[in-house]
């Protein structure tokens, strides 16, 4: 942050390390706002867990409590695993694009929709993941009938 608050960091003989050290920055930041919503939820099921423990606690109460902690755990554990592939997915080149090419070959009609197929459920999947899919080249298999 203190670099990138210098006015020279901006000139345009510096463009290489701009792009470098804001995406630095914004790895770090999000980072930063995981582990502060890990602690939060960490927190409300602490406390639940708490509220649990008095031995004045009533049947509703503990009903409450138990379904609080189930759900901060839950987001918690979620993002945990979610936070886990991220860090599979962090080498060098895992930020690069990636090219798929998907071909029926010589199979016939129930190739080509065996490759419709597969391209909806890889779209759909990047789709959800968040990432950006592009389609280059198509070309349709023969229709019969």
């Amino acid at each position: 942050e203190r670099e990138s608050s210098d006015p020279t960091f901006w000139d345009d003989s510096n463009n290489k390390r701009n792009k470098s050290v804001t995406q630095q920055l914004s790895t770090l930041n999000r980072l930063v706002n995981r582990v502060q919503q890990w602690n939060e939820w960490e927190g409300d099921a602490a406390t639940a867990f708490e509220i649990l423990d008095d031995s004045e606690c009533d049947d509703e109460t503990r009903t409450l409590m138990i379904g609080e902690a189930e759900v901060s755990i839950g987001d918690l554990e979620r993002d945990c695993e979610a936070y886990e592939l991220e860090l599979l997915l962090s080498g060098p080149y895992d930020e690069k694009p990636c090219r798929m090419v998907l071909t029926a070959g010589a199979g016939g009609t129930e190739a080509c929709d065996w490759v419709d197929m597969l391209q909806r459920m890889y779209r759909r999947h990047a789709d959800g993941m968040g990432y950006q899919v592009k389609v280059v080249e198509t070309s349709a298999g023969e229709v019969v009938g």
